[in-house]
């Protein structure tokens, strides 16, 4: 392996590393805003149904 391919291995792998503490940051509030739109979609139900 040349260093020029443990270079880019280093890279993708920091890439991915990088991408997963994204996505782990994000889920809590992608789940919040999920939680807050059923709550608005409920709210819209129960006012056309009355």
């Amino acid at each position: 392996m040349t260093k020029h391919q443990e270079k880019l291995l280093v890279a993708a792998l920091c890439g991915l590393v990088i991408a997963a503490a994204g996505a782990f940051a994000v889920q809590p509030a992608m789940a919040n805003n999920n939680q807050a739109i059923s709550s608005i979609q409920h709210v819209m139900v129960s006012t056309a149904v009355s």
